[in-house]
């Protein structure tokens, strides 16, 4: 292949990239920009139901499952949500 063919499609690509620019860009804001609900967020339900939990085990004055298993249980679900989750919360 010549120079000039090489500078001919060199030529078209820059023209294409140009074009899609902006395209690109906004593609970028709107996944930037867009997010969920808090009451979307399975993180949130999650740990506010461990939350729920814990405040019936104060009030009833009884430990359904030790203490250790349930840093455990709440550390394993906390990992397994934030693999699974993506995109951030909008309040």
């Amino acid at each position: 292949m010549d120079d000039q063919k090489i500078n001919a499609i060199i030529g078209e690509v820059e023209k294409t990239v140009d074009e899609l620019d902006p395209v690109i860009k906004e593609g970028v804001t709107a996944i930037t920009v867009s997010g969920k609900k808090w009451y979307e967020s399975k993180t949130v339900w999650v740990n506010g139901l461990i939350l729920i939990a814990a405040v019936a085990q104060f009030i009833a004055g009884k430990e359904v499952i030790p203490a250790g298993d349930q840093a455990a249980i709440i550390t394993l679900l906390n990992l397994i949500l934030r693999v699974i989750t993506k995109g951030k919360i909008t309040w």
